[in-house]
């Protein structure tokens, strides 16, 4: 049966739209927030990075002790809303999930060490693109010119707040890589942003009436699923010497510790969050709040670190907000006016 599009906020409750953006500006704040912990964390020696994402990733397995201590009852009545498919296809379904995760986040670590971190942010963010054409392709989304152009006014604004200040010779320019190097960092960069949009839209076609709760129970499905089988991977890929897969922790500190478990659990709130995001709006909801991640960064840097952006910048986040606000309708043309149908009984008759 065709699987039903995501609401338009004309049709939804004012108390639903202000739960969907309170919960959508709480997990996109976080997301920010976190950004400054690991700043915190300094030099830690996580060990190799696919240990390090497991780190990040278990800590969401909590979330499905909450949907558990709601009684036997409201447990299944949520696992009922994985809809027509059975226990053994859903768990085939978490592993995807927990593969998508890991696949995701490897891939932009991997670019981060080949391009500048600004460029890496760059073409993440601008992922927006990519879920507005599958969102209109997958899930029927209806394909506007106005939502077009606050994609573009979207794209514009990452382009200006992320390089603006060096483009107009505002502050020294960032060495960029050349050749091999920023071929190979771009197609990963490109590579993670493929995965996030098509895990996005995967979810949502998946499951596409589910409930918060519901997405509350995925992503702690998906946390449970990087303890078994995803860690007994990373030691098997660790035993062969695999580099990247190295679960080394003997150079952490007390205080860098309290820093991990901090930003472990505050990047288990972002999962779950998106997830419930998505689930009760849609992909391209949750891409374009997303991006409020950049001005919202630069809040917590100038609160933690007194970094100042450039006048330019200031125009890209001022881009930034105004696509967002385009692309989830909160400023969106008048509908065309509705013309009366002729009643039945003017006019002349049809008949001879």
């Amino acid at each position: 049966p065709p699987r039903p599009g995501p609401r338009p906020p004309a049709a939804m409750a004012p108390s639903a739209v202000c739960v969907d953006w309170t919960l959508a500006l709480f997990t996109i704040t976080a997301y920010a927030f976190n950004s400054q912990v690991f700043v915190w964390i300094g030099s830690a020696d996580f060990g190799g990075k696919l240990f390090e994402l497991f780190l990040f990733h278990v800590p969401a397995s909590v979330f499905l002790l909450i949907i558990a201590f709601k009684g036997k009852k409201q447990f299944m009545s949520v696992l009922a809303e994985r809809g027509s498919y059975s226990y053994g296809v859903f768990a085939g379904q978490v592993m995807v999930g927990a593969f998508f995760q890991m696949v995701i986040y490897y891939l932009w670590f991997r670019a981060s060490l080949k391009l500048p971190v600004q460029l890496v942010a760059a073409v993440f963010q601008t992922s927006i693109v990519l879920v507005y054409v599958l969102s209109c392709i997958f899930l029927k989304e209806t394909f506007s010119f106005f939502k077009s152009a606050a994609v573009l006014v979207a794209v514009v604004g990452v382009l200006l707040a992320t390089f603006g200040s060096e483009w107009f010779g505002e502050t020294q320019g960032t060495h960029m890589p050349s050749g091999e190097q920023l071929t190979e960092g771009v197609a990963l960069a490109i590579g993670a942003e493929f995965a996030k949009a098509t895990y996005q839209i995967w979810f949502k076609r998946s499951f596409s009436g589910a409930t918060a709760d519901f997405a509350m129970m995925f992503g702690g499905l998906v946390g449970v699923a990087h303890v078994f089988p995803i860690l007994p991977l990373i030691a098997i890929l660790s035993a062969a010497g695999v580099h990247d897969a190295r679960m080394d922790v003997g150079n952490w500190t007390l205080p860098q510790v309290g820093l991990i478990l901090l930003a472990a659990a505050i990047a288990g709130s972002v999962n779950v969050g998106s997830f419930a995001v998505v689930a009760r709006r849609s992909p391209i909801f949750w891409s374009s709040v997303q991006l409020l991640a950049i001005p919202i960064s630069v809040v917590f840097d100038f609160v933690f670190r007194m970094i100042v952006p450039s006048s330019c910048n200031f125009a890209g986040y001022f881009l930034i907000v105004l696509a967002c606000l385009m692309v989830t309708g909160v400023l969106a043309p008048p509908p065309a006016p509705v013309s009366p149908r002729p009643s039945g009984c003017s006019g002349a008759s049809s008949r001879p």
